[in-house]
């Protein structure tokens, strides 16, 4: 989980600083996914961990309703930052977003 927010974090700044050239973008924007890719399984199966498995379809139910929630929300709040501020806010945006997930799974204590 650790490895995906960072490499999303360095993505973000990669895309921020990257010229209008659209195959360097689009390679950037290839290695953003495919570092949301390694890390995504892992938040899954973290509540493995945690849970018996009788309580285990409700732990993950919330963390999937959490992933529902923010892949309902961000391309709304993306799409108002880039029509107010450009592509430079909505990298931002998401690069602050990692950074919180950084911090949030630096703050978990790993399951036995």
């Amino acid at each position: 989980m650790l490895l995906g927010a960072v490499a999303t974090m360095g993505m973000m700044a990669a895309l921020i600083g990257a010229p209008a050239d659209k195959t360097i973008v689009a390679f950037l924007l290839l290695l953003t996914g495919f570092a949301l890719s390694v890390g995504y399984p892992l938040y899954t199966a973290y509540p493995m961990g945690l849970a018996t498995p009788k309580t285990y379809p409700l732990a993950s139910s919330i963390v999937n309703s959490g992933g529902n929630l923010g892949g309902f929300l961000s391309p709304m709040l993306a799409g108002y930052l880039l029509d107010q501020f450009g592509y430079n806010a909505v990298f931002t945006y998401f690069g602050v977003c990692a950074a919180l997930c950084l911090i949030v799974v630096l703050t978990m204590e790993e399951p036995i």
